[in-house]
């Protein structure tokens, strides 16, 4: 019999969405690294065209294992290489004079004889002019700012030149392109990747005083449909677990403690579907009280709204607004710079009027936060998380 409560194993992370390699990106010739971007390659005509279906990308190592008498398999320092194979191939969808020169790998391309007409022949050998420098990738990588770059170096099509037209579609050109060592580089495979590295915006604020805090007690599980919550400017509704699909509802889950987990979820923007609540954090329960933390120290959050419509009496906030459990108290600091230091480099970020800090980016990673204002100091730890946007809450400076 099936054990109900075995634990679930996975390799997922809160930074995991963040290295995705979203969509189809997109293919340039002679794109130099370092000096070219997207857009100013794409005005200088490097990009080769339009694709449909995306690219694809093959690096493969051919190796051999060695036998040996009397051992009967694969064994350490045995594998010999051979060869490595790189190839890209990419399905696009213009037919131009690039593309065709491309697919047909050796030619020679006539642009004066006729007016009107660009003409294409092929030959018989492959000429040192018929080979890019490089054909580079583009693509967009979700926790960066920056896109993965993925080169090979050399490039060659070798798939020649094929396709079929009908009525109500739009030929389209396959082709793969291989690359090459030079006599100028032997000892590394003809492939470059650039992988962004991973940055992220931490945010806070900087204040004198304290937040405005309250109680939200749950002790029984709500009722579908009927109950709800309102936390600031935002209201969510309990529904079952199987109806729940969108922004502004908490499920039910199978009972109290995953309700409780729930909620907290919905309010720190961590399930699937609500964002971060704009006012509130909620910490976790325990004994069935969460304490919520207004995200602005000061007296407004004295101000911001907790009701409820449980069905159950002993389902309730401690009051309509924060300030109950801890009033809010104390002075936003404008002008006040928040800094963190990461190797050699020290990233800064000046406070608004209401005490508030962003923009401030570094690699991903645990990193401490530190705020000065004159002759007040304080700090706080924050954790990057694979790119993602991570609040590290309320700087408090004496």
């Amino acid at each position: 019999m099936a054990d109900c409560n075995t634990a679930t194993y996975s390799g997922y992370t809160k930074g995991t969405p963040q290295n995705y390699l979203l969509d189809s990106g997109a293919v340039f010739k002679n794109f130099v690294f370092g000096v070219d971007t997207y857009a100013s390659a794409k005005a200088a005509g490097k990009l080769l065209g339009a694709t449909n279906g995306g690219s694809s990308f093959n690096v493969t190592a051919d190796m051999r294992d060695e036998e040996v008498d009397g051992v009967k398999g694969s064994y350490r320092g045995g594998t010999i290489f051979n060869n490595w194979t790189v190839e890209m191939t990419a399905n696009f969808k213009e037919t131009s004079l690039e593309i065709l020169r491309a697919a047909l790998t050796n030619t020679t391309v006539d642009t004066t004889t006729y007016d009107s007409y660009d003409k294409i022949t092929a030959g018989n050998y492959v000429c040192d002019d018929n080979y890019y420098d490089n054909i580079t990738f583009i693509g967009k990588i979700q926790g960066s700012s920056q896109p993965i770059i993925i080169q090979i170096t050399d490039a060659l099509g070798t798939g020649g030149l094929g396709f079929a037209t009908a009525k109500n579609t739009v030929a389209e050109h396959a082709i793969t392109f291989k690359g090459h060592y030079n006599e100028d580089n032997l000892d590394n495979p003809p492939f470059e990747l650039y992988l962004p590295k991973m940055t992220g915006t931490v945010s806070g604020y900087i204040s004198t005083g304290a937040a405005a805090q309250g109680t939200l007690t749950v002790d029984t599980l709500p009722t579908a449909t009927t109950d709800t919550i309102t936390v600031g400017a935002t209201t969510y509704t309990f529904v079952a677990e199987a109806d729940y699909e969108e922004a502004g509802q908490i499920s039910l889950g199978a009972g109290l403690a995953e309700c409780q987990a729930n909620i907290v979820a919905a309010i720190n923007g961590t399930d699937l579907y609500n964002a971060v609540n704009d006012d509130v954090s909620a910490g976790d329960f325990a004994a069935d009280d969460c304490i919520l933390t207004a995200t602005v120290p000061g007296i407004d959050g004295n101000t911001i709204t907790t009701t409820e419509t449980f069905t159950a009496v002993t389902n309730i906030f401690d009051d309509t607004t924060l300030g109950t459990t801890v009033a809010g108290s104390g002075t936003p600091q404008e002008g006040a710079t928040a800094s963190i230091t990461v190797g050699s480099t020290v990233y800064t970020a000046t406070t608004d009027a209401d005490g508030r800090f962003t923009e401030l980016s570094a690699p991903y990673g645990a990193r401490t936060v530190t705020a000065t204002k004159s002759a007040l100091t304080g700090s706080d730890s924050a954790t990057i998380v694979g790119g993602k946007n991570t609040d590290v809450g309320v700087i408090i400076v004496s």
